[in-house]
């Protein structure tokens, strides 16, 4: 299950945004025992190739990730400006193509500090 996560953290130098991404970042190398078959089986690549950041539709940030990445892989980087209303999105694209996405207001994700 894929879920995707996040918080923006509020100073008076900073916002902060930080992403969590639920995924599983399968190399495609590992393996996990079938006790039915009584043998190691490989579990299948799947991975995110690249992900995208919005800010109200304007993209802010781009990261290529792999299979190099640790399992949930963890995102941030500061914004010069967050109101309410914002609206923050995340894409991102897996090593089979295929397109995930997710979009929220910031209303009930904005933690001051």
């Amino acid at each position: 299950m894929h879920k995707i996560r996040f918080k923006i953290v509020v100073t008076k130098e900073t916002n902060l945004l930080k992403v969590l991404i639920t995924h599983p970042m399968a190399s495609g190398e590992d393996k996990v025992f079938n006790k039915g078959k009584d043998l190691f089986e490989k579990v299948p690549a799947d991975y995110i190739e690249v992900a995208h950041l919005f800010l109200n539709h304007e993209k802010i940030m781009s990261v290529k990730l792999g299979v190099d990445i640790s399992v949930n892989p963890y995102i941030s980087c500061e914004l010069d400006r967050v109101n309410v209303g914002d609206k923050i999105q995340v894409v991102y694209i897996n090593n089979k193509g295929k397109e995930f996405s997710f979009e929220e207001p910031v209303d009930k994700h904005i933690q001051k500090k």
